[in-house]
C-alpha cells in the first residue's frame, strides 16, 4: 500500500524532483521487500520463549546460518545479474529460511492457528502500550531516512547510509544484546528479587558501557580514516557522518534504563518517553537543517537522544534505581578511545 501511494504522489508531482523518493525503482523495491515482513510475521513463538529463558544458542545459530544463506544468494545473484534485485531477493530468502527454521529446528510447542478471546484480552491489555512504543521506536529509527530522502538526492542518501551503517554495526550489536539478554534478565530480577534490581542493572551495564565509550571515542577521531580505508574518494564525506553519529553509541548504555522501566512494568511511561523522543527528533531535524544544512541534521539526531536519556534517568531516580557514580564512571574510556583513534590515524598516514 505504501509503495502504491508513493508511486501515486510521485506521478502527481507532490514530491521534490531529484529527491531519493522520486527514484523510479523505489516503489517496486519497497513492494518486493514488504514480503520479508510477511515471512517474519509467521515465525514461531518458540523463539520468544527461548529468548525469555535466555536460551540463546538455538536462536543465534539460526540467525547466523540464515544470514549466511542469504549472503551467499546475494553474492551469487549479484555476480550473475549485477542488479539491485540480487539484494532484494537475498533479503526475501533470508526471511523465508529464518521463518521456516524457527518452526523446524527450535525446541518447544509447535504453533497452530487458534483464537482465544480471553487470552487476547489479557495480552492486549498489557501489550498495547508496547505496540505504541514499538511503532514510535520505528519512527525514531527511520525519521532521518524520511527527512533526508525528501530533502536530498539518492546519492547523498547513499553516502549517509554508509556512515550511519558503520556506526550502527556497533550500536546494533549492543541493542540486540539489550533486547535478547538485558530485558529478560532484568525482568526476572524485578519479579523475584526487586531489592537487587539496582545491582543487577549496573552489573549488566558494564558490558555495554565499556565498549560503547571506547568505540565511540575511536570512531569520533578515526571516522574519515576508516571510510578512506574501506571506500574510494567518492564516499569521503561518509567519514564526517561516521564521526558525528559515533556519539550516538554512548547512549546505548544510558538507554538501558528503558529496559529497566519495562522490566518493572512501566510500559506506558516507556511509550510516553518514546513519543517525546519522536516528536523532538521531528522538530529538531528540519530546524537544524534550515539553520545549518546537512551537518545540522546529523547533530539534531545526536542531540535529540538526550531527551529520552534525561527523562529515563529521572524515572530511575524516582524509583530509587539510579546511581549517579555508576552513570559517569566510564566516561574516561571515551578519552582513551580518542587516543586509540588518533594512533590509528597516524598508522594510516605512515602506511
Amino acid at each position: 500500500l505504501l509503495a502504491f501511494g508513493l508511486h501515486t504522489v510521485v506521478e502527481i508531482g507532490w514530491l521534490k524532483q531529484g529527491s531519493a523518493y522520486t527514484h523510479p525503482m523505489l516503489p517496486t523495491t519497497l513492494a518486493a521487500l514488504s514480503i520479508c515482513a510477511i515471512f517474519r510475521g509467521f515465525e514461531s513463538t518458540k523463539g520468544f520463549e527461548l529468548n525469555r529463558k535466555l536460551a540463546m544458542g538455538y536462536i543465534v545459530t539460526i540467525d547466523v546460518v540464515c544470514q549466511l544463506i542469504g549472503i551467499v544468494f546475494m553474492i551469487a545473484l549479484a555476480w550473475v545479474y549485477e542488479s539491485i534485485w540480487a539484494l532484494i531477493a537475498g533479503s526475501i530468502i533470508t526471511s523465508l529460511v529464518r521463518s521456516t527454521s524457527t518452526h523446524i529446528f527450535l525446541p518447544g510447542q509447535q504453533n497452530s492457528l487458534h483464537w482465544d478471546k480471553a487470552q487476547f484480552r489479557k495480552i492486549f491489555s498489557f501489550s498495547r502500550w508496547i505496540l505504541v512504543s514499538s511503532f514510535l521506536g520505528f519512527l525514531i529509527t527511520h525519521t532521518d531516512w524520511f527527512w533526508l530522502g525528501a530533502l536530498f538526492s539518492a546519492e547523498t542518501l547513499g553516502i549517509y547510509s554508509i556512515g550511519k551503517n558503520l556506526a550502527l554495526v556497533v550500536f546494533g550489536l549492543m541493542n540486540r544484546l539489550s533486547t535478547s539478554v538485558v530485558l529478560p534478565e532484568l525482568s526476572n530480577v524485578a519479579r523475584e528479587d526487586r531489592e537487587n534490581l539496582t545491582k543487577s542493572y549496573y552489573r549488566i551495564r558494564v558490558y555495554i558501557d565499556i565498549p560503547a565509550f571506547l568505540i565511540s571515542g575511536i570512531l569520533f577521531i578515526s571516522g574519515p580514516a576508516i571510510v578512506g580505508f574501506l571506500y574510494d574518494d567518492r564516499y569521503f564525506e561518509a567519514g564526517a557522518i561516521l564521526q558525528v553519529l559515533s556519539l550516538l553509541i554512548i547512549s546505548a548504555g544510558y538507554m538501558q534504563a528503558e529496559r529497566c522501566l519495562v522490566a518493572m512494568g512501566h510500559v506506558k511511561k516507556r511509550a510516553m518517553i518514546t513519543g517525546m523522543h519522536a516528536l523532538g527528533l521531528n522538530i529538531a531535524i528540519p530546524l537544524f537543517y534550515f539553520g545549518f544544512g546537512f551537518m545540522g541534521v546529523l547533530y539534531a539526531i545526536v542531540l535529540s537522544s538526550l531527551i529520552p536519556v534525561s527523562i529515563l534517568n529521572l524515572y530511575l531516580w524516582k524509583f530509587r534505581v539510579l546511581n549517579w557514580i555508576y552513570e559517569i564512571r566510564f566516561i574516561p574510556l571515551f578519552l582513551i578511545g580518542l587516543g586509540i583513534g588518533e594512533a590509528f590515524n597516524q598508522f594510516m598516514i605512515v602506511t
